[in-house]
């Protein structure tokens, strides 16, 4: 192990190096389209796409989004080509839930007994 602790590299994730995304999203995909191929660009509404993604699975899913765009698409990559889960991303959907208004923080007194509960779905 400390062979292999020699030297340590800090990579902030890629929602945190955004001007990274276009770069990396075009050399997957040159890297996935045969050689003789030609090559396969991005729209502008792609790119802006990929920009706001959270990329909870950094530079990995950011490969995986494009190998599927550049297996459903021609020449041009237009945000339909990308995943669901990337086109339909917001930034309220990356944030944990609200846990303030959970049963433990509710009085005990509010707290319904079994055969409370049972009785109140059976009616």
């Amino acid at each position: 192990m400390y062979r292999l602790n020699a030297v340590t590299i800090e990579l902030p994730p890629l929602r945190e190096r955004v001007e990274d995304i276009p770069l990396l999203a075009e050399h997957f995909a040159a890297q996935i389209r045969p050689s003789n191929a030609p090559l396969v660009k991005f729209s502008r509404a792609a790119i802006e796409i990929l920009k706001k993604y959270g990329w909870q699975g950094n530079v990995r899913e950011l490969e995986n989004a494009v190998l599927r765009a550049v297996s459903m698409c021609d020449d041009i990559i237009y945000p339909e080509h990308l995943p669901l889960r990337v086109r339909n991303f917001t930034d309220e959907a990356a944030k944990p839930p609200d846990t303030t208004e959970s049963w433990a923080s509710s009085p005990r007194s509010e707290w319904l007994t079994l055969a409370a509960m049972e009785a109140e779905y059976v009616a």
